[in-house]
């Protein structure tokens, strides 16, 4: 078996389509977007705890 497919793509096979299930890139500018604010989410949670922190240490 090869280790390197994706964990769905391993456990289904060749039998079935996995056309962005298993593997998916932004096509469009709506799928950038969402990328996007994804990042910019998770980067405003990693400051968040951050400042978070900071009040309840100071």
């Amino acid at each position: 078996m090869d280790d390197t497919r994706d964990p769905v793509e391993r456990l289904l096979g060749e039998s079935r389509d996995l056309v962005e299930v298993a593997a998916w890139d932004p096509r469009s500018r709506l799928d950038r977007l969402a990328i996007g604010i994804h990042r910019w989410l998770r980067r405003g949670r990693r400051v968040g705890v951050v400042a978070l922190a900071a009040v309840i240490l100071y």
